[in-house]
């Protein structure tokens, strides 16, 4: 029977900073949200997983006081908590939707706050 070796130096785990997961969470997943204000219209665009790394409460501080609001959606989905408050926060506020890419999952209740929906040919949408 063979002995095992004891191990002199142990690996101790080593729990990241705040910081550094929130970092790494920033470089894998990316922004979900960019607004840009012209005047009195805040165009929205959401391009990464909704609500993974940046609160919502961030993106509708960038959008109050707009007199209108575009959104352009090219999102795999993300958190559908935070999508599905999206649509209550953004019915009635956004003139117009357009799908440019991927609706799908917790994008879709963002894309339905808009009163009219535009959708790219090369589009998808997915409703699960």
């Amino acid at each position: 029977m063979r002995q095992l070796d004891i191990v002199k130096n142990p690996v101790v785990p080593v729990t990241p900073s705040a910081d550094a997961i929130n970092a790494t969470v920033e470089t894998v997943f990316g922004e979900w949200f960019k607004v840009r204000r012209i005047d009195d219209v805040a165009h929205v665009f959401i391009t990464g997983e909704v609500g993974c790394t940046r609160a919502y409460p961030e993106l509708l501080a960038q959008v109050a006081g707009a007199r209108d609001i575009k959104l352009f959606i090219d999102s795999p989905g993300g958190n559908s908590i935070v999508g599905v408050n999206l649509f209550h926060e953004l019915t009635g506020r956004v003139s117009e939707t357009t799908i440019t890419g991927r609706c799908f999952s917790a994008a879709l209740p963002v894309a339905l706050a808009g009163k009219k929906i535009r959708i790219e040919r090369k589009a998808r949408i997915l409703c699960h």
